[in-house]
């Protein structure tokens, strides 16, 4: 009966060994894989960091001084000289944000906005948003 309930027991032992070893390959597995993933370092640009009035960090009158963004993908631009408003289209895609307009053309940027800052993806301009 003694080797009977000792066969059991180095049975049971090593089972439980082994799903411990499973359990904790499987969580380093796991939390190695989501470190190395780029969506997981990144944070998700949602619509609502989008949304309200940016201003030019920096007065150039190449630029627009200020963009004003509505929810539904559409906005308003005030030209320097005050007098002149021009209508913005905008989406966030893959992470960005494109801004379409009809200044001097048709005209399409993209920022990245990070902290209430918004820089164009070739580091030319920069917003800071005021409200």
């Amino acid at each position: 009966m003694n080797q009977k309930t000792k066969k059991i027991d180095i049975k049971v032992i090593v089972i439980v060994a082994i799903t411990i070893i499973a359990v904790i390959e499987g969580i380093f597995l796991f939390t190695s894989n989501k470190g190395n993933s780029k969506e997981d370092n990144t944070e998700t640009l949602t619509t609502e960091q989008c949304i309200g009035t940016w201003k030019l960090k920096e007065s150039n009158s190449a630029y627009l001084p200020t963009l004003t963004l509505y929810k539904g993908g559409t906005g308003e631009a005030q030209k320097s000289d005050g007098k002149t408003t021009i209508l913005i289209q905008w989406k966030i895609e893959d992470n960005v944000l494109k801004l379409d307009t009809s200044f001097d053309g048709h005209y399409t940027s993209a920022y990245i906005i990070e902290n209430n800052t918004m820089t164009n993806v070739n580091g030319e301009n920069t917003y800071n948003k005021v409200k």
